[in-house]
């Protein structure tokens, strides 16, 4: 057993990847539905964006660096940064890095209790989602996945962890940060500490409003969030903590989606002991607590709602990640209006750490696969004319709520 006591949840994007011996390898996998491969050898593949012109932008957490380094909260083990993570732009077949340089972290090799995937260069955490705002600049949540007073160690390459920071293209192509823009996620955090608990920061996942703001959900700090034109931040809510087993259980949300009915839809990942079905999609009317809308999945990374209004439902593995044969095997699960589910991708090794997964303006679905891995990345596109029409009866799907749920976190009591 690699973990000796239930104090220790946090930073999916860390934790997860040494929970296993050896890297999953590749299985072949007949999946019911088309799905092509449109961009790989990504660092950390994580949120996907699509922009004006239809090109495809893919936020790479990177691959950390050689220092300096922090201690990170799982495991005290010790985190060394870079400036390897990156924004990759898909666009008429050529795939190419237009943004490199941003921010990454990743577990120091030398000094690590655990093996790292491939015993090289593992799991980061970096950038972590991507959207485009009314004005067609890119907002970029950069996760953190610490304690926020120790930031400062990173110096000033390292201070826009724990935030979103915009970038602008000018005529030529060229992509610069943008000043006069600051959404603090781990400062916030510090300040405020909504849900009273240990002191964490990790912003994960991002979702645009009609109303020019956006939703940003924390999974470390257990927080929704929406901000302004300037990145002024709001609280929309916070998630509660459960009792498994004895032990307390934190949400980690990991992501955000505007449902068709208006209300925010927010998965979680569930800390430890990542339980097997433990996983919510919680639906959240602001200025109401969240409630329950679906449940019974594991460790959900990402969720998203097409143009009939199924809400799909990504599970980055269906065992739990304490699971001594845990493959990071994953699953794509269709919830209909109805209630109805469909095994849309079973578990059978087509999704491999699967991360985010995003609609695009082809109306196909796009998902980051292989989310956890260094030069192995790779985003896939699953044509939903493809998709079977959903059949199985659902019983713990429960309507009349609105809620919210990613990344591990540490029970801090």
């Amino acid at each position: 057993m690699l973990l000796t006591k239930p104090v220790i949840s946090g930073s999916l994007t860390i934790l997860t990847l040494f929970l296993f011996n050896v890297a999953p390898k590749r299985v072949e996998a007949s999946p019911l539905v088309n799905t092509t491969v449109v961009a790989n050898n990504l660092n950390n593949p994580r949120g996907i964006a699509f922009d004006r012109n239809q090109a495809l932008y893919v936020a790479e957490a990177g691959r950390g660096g050689s220092g300096p380094s922090i201690i990170g909260p799982e495991l005290g083990v010790e985190l060394v940064f870079g400036q390897t993570g990156a924004i990759t732009r898909v666009q008429n077949g050529i795939q190419e890095r237009i943004i490199t340089g941003l921010p990454s972290l990743t577990l120091n090799p030398q000094g690590a209790p655990l093996p790292s995937v491939n015993g090289s260069d593992g799991p980061a955490i970096g950038p972590h989602d991507i959207i485009f705002d009314e004005a067609g600049n890119l907002l970029i949540a950069i996760g953190f996945a610490s304690n926020p007073s120790v930031r400062g160690n990173l110096g000033s390459p390292g201070s826009d962890m724990g935030q979103v920071v915009k970038y602008s293209s000018d005529i030529n192509g060229n992509w610069q940060k943008q000043g006069g823009f600051s959404t603090d996620l781990a400062t916030y955090e510090q300040t405020n500490n909504p849900d009273q608990r240990g002191l964490i920061s990790n912003p994960y996942g991002l979702k645009r409003l009609d109303n020019n703001k956006t939703l940003v959900v924390d999974a470390g700090a257990n927080d929704l969030f929406e901000f302004d034109a300037l990145g002024n931040l709001s609280l929309v809510t916070t998630f509660d903590t459960r009792l498994v087993n004895g032990i307390v259980m934190e949400a980690v949300p990991t992501s955000v989606a505007l449902g068709p009915d208006g209300a925010y839809y927010v998965s979680e990942l569930t800390g430890v002991p990542f339980p097997e079905g433990g996983a919510r999609v919680y639906r959240i009317v602001p200025g109401q607590a969240p409630e329950i809308y679906a449940d019974g999945f594991t460790q959900i990374t990402g969720i998203e709602f097409d143009r009939s209004g199924n809400l799909y439902v990504l599970e980055y593995a269906v065992n739990s990640l304490l699971s001594p044969n845990n493959q990071l095997i994953g699953r794509l699960t269709q919830v209909a209006p109805n209630g109805q589910r469909t095994a849309v991708i079973d578990a059978d090794g087509t999704l491999i750490a699967p991360n985010s997964i995003t609609l695009g303006p082809d109306g196909d679905l796009y998902i980051a696969n292989r989310s956890t891995f260094a030069g192995q990345g790779e985003i896939i596109r699953l044509d939903i004319a493809s998709v079977p029409e959903s059949a199985s009866p659902i019983s713990i799907l429960i309507f009349g709520g609105l809620g919210l749920g990613w990344m591990i976190r540490r029970n801090r009591d």
